[in-house]
């Protein structure tokens, strides 16, 4: 049954991010964030490569949803490359616009669902938030913990997770760093469904979830 709704092969492959087209109607396309020993940090070249890959499924007429996921069933994203950021100055993150490198995925018009398995921490959770749809498995879990560093989250978590959850749990989250549950996550409105396949194989519950709630966006 997998392999009936996972039809083609890659067709771009990096060391970081994976394009790959599924679906009964080779429709879908399924960008995997493949850095599992960093937990998908999200630096500069990774957030470089997704961007790439993003945009290339937005031009791609035959394309009509993005499904955003990991190799890994550990995480989602742990949220930023923090070790990278630390080497910035305040110049360069002011000179190179540094948030802005994040903010390419909100303005994908076609459907974008993000499969979440795992922890989905910080830019992680943010990224998850520009999509329409959050899809996640039963032992993912959510935070935004940057206050515990010394920092808020810079990226759009302030704005969308209050949108999402309500003001009174996003302040909760935000400023004690507190992860939630799926279960939580879910009644708060923050996942649109958890999935109910076992945490090596979301997949391809989640390609049938799209397909059968046809949550495509036929005409962007």
């Amino acid at each position: 049954m997998f392999l009936s709704i996972y039809r083609n092969a890659i067709v771009k492959n990096s060391s970081i991010v994976i394009k790959e087209i599924v679906g009964s109607n080779n429709d879908i396309a399924l960008i995997t964030l493949n850095s599992p020993r960093t937990f998908n940090s999200l630096g500069k070249a990774l957030m470089t490569e997704l961007e790439k890959l993003c945009k290339e499924a937005e031009n791609d007429s035959l394309i009509n949803c993005i499904l955003l996921t990991s190799s890994s069933n550990k995480a989602f994203s742990q949220g930023a490359d923090i070790r990278e950021i630390s080497q910035y100055t305040h110049e360069k993150i002011v000179s190179e616009d540094f948030p802005k490198q994040w903010y390419f995925l909100s303005d994908i018009k076609k459907t974008k669902v993000a499969l979440v398995n795992g922890i989905c921490f910080g830019g992680g959770l943010e990224l998850a938030m520009m999509c329409d749809y959050i899809l996640g498995t039963k032992q993912s879990s959510y935070a935004l913990p940057e206050i515990k560093l010394g920092i808020i989250p810079g990226c759009g978590g302030t704005q969308r997770l209050p949108r999402k959850v309500g003001k009174s749990l996003a302040m909760e989250m935000i400023l004690t760093g507190d992860k939630i549950t799926a279960d939580e996550a879910h009644k708060a409105g923050l996942l649109t469904t958890i999935l109910q396949s076992t945490p090596e194989k979301p997949l391809a519950e989640a390609i049938k979830y799209i397909e059968t709630n046809n949550i495509y966006n036929k005409y962007t």
